[in-house]
């Protein structure tokens, strides 16, 4: 079995401990780079959240999660894939009193291995909101950091990535991700309680995050009945 592995590199000691209230931080990491755009973002933006405690860092790149394959056996009792990681992984999210995932957004998608645990998620799916299991824990909060190489708004014709004369109606890059990322969230009982999204990285690497953005994600966590 795989244990859960974490980015060795811790984050920095700068969490504002003394007006935090989240004791058990977790941050889901999707990216394989471990100081790249996607790490800076978050080390931009957790020194400015009310955590108690540093988070603990669980690298989907580090873990070796096999991918769905519908074979049902959720619908009957536990998967049966759960030896690989997968089992102990949802034991920590569930025991967070806080999830951050950041990750770089790939070809308008999720980068491989957190897709992975996303639909393995789909046993939580199945257990909450078709038999309807009772859920004994509030609602906890959720943040999603995301980084792209593109522009947020693209065009999704086949003929390129830009908006061009013949191109369809942009979407947003960003945008189709924090939906994915929100129904994983509902099947482990964690709402979404924010989203900070970079985009076009390639032209512009710059880590600017809207000092605003954080205070009012921040303004939500403090304010959380959990």
């Amino acid at each position: 079995m795989e244990a859960c592995s974490t980015v060795n590199t811790a984050m920095p000691h700068s969490c504002s401990r003394a007006e935090g209230r989240y004791t058990h931080p977790v941050l889901f990491y999707g990216s394989p780079h471990k100081a790249g755009n996607t790490r800076r973002l978050v080390e931009q933006v957790c020194p400015g959240l009310p955590l108690a405690a540093e988070p603990e860092i669980i690298s989907a790149y580090d873990l070796r999660i096999r991918p769905c394959c519908d074979c049902r056996s959720c619908y009957h009792g536990e998967c049966p894939l759960n030896d690989d990681g997968m089992g102990e992984l949802l034991e920590k999210f569930q025991q967070a009193d806080l999830l951050i995932c950041a990750l770089p957004i790939y070809f308008n998608g999720l980068p491989a291995p957190m897709k992975a645990i996303v639909d393995r998620s789909q046993q939580l799916f199945v257990k909450r909101f078709v038999q309807r299991e009772a859920v004994s824990s509030p609602l906890r909060p959720g943040i999603l950091l995301t980084t792209a190489g593109s522009p947020d708004r693209i065009s999704n014709s086949g003929g390129g990535a830009m908006e061009g004369a013949n191109s369809s109606p942009a979407v947003s890059v960003s945008g189709g991700v924090r939906e994915i990322i929100r129904m994983f969230y509902g099947c482990l009982g964690v709402s979404l309680a924010g989203h900070i999204a970079l985009s076009d990285m390639d032209q512009s690497p710059d880590i600017a995050v809207d000092p605003s953005q954080i205070q009012e994600i921040r303004r939500r966590l403090q304010e959380w009945q959990i």
